[in-house]
């Protein structure tokens, strides 16, 4: 995953650090198990913004393996 989405999501509640850090937050979980978009939110701190999570994850392009 990468941060090239910021441009097209509001930057009132979301920043490129913000998208770094849930991007981060995605990749150190391991292959074979998953984790909701809420626990991903408090990972990075923003036990409320779940959804946010979602819009990030959503717009991400993925990573060639």
């Amino acid at each position: 995953l990468r941060p090239a989405v910021c441009g097209k999501l509001k930057r009132s509640k979301m920043d490129e650090n913000l998208i770094y850090q849930v991007l981060s937050a995605v990749e150190e979980i391991p292959c074979g198990r998953v984790a909701t978009y809420g626990q991903i939110a408090e990972l990075v701190g923003r036990d409320n913004n779940s959804r946010l999570v979602g819009k990030i994850l959503s717009m991400a392009e993925r990573k060639k393996r």
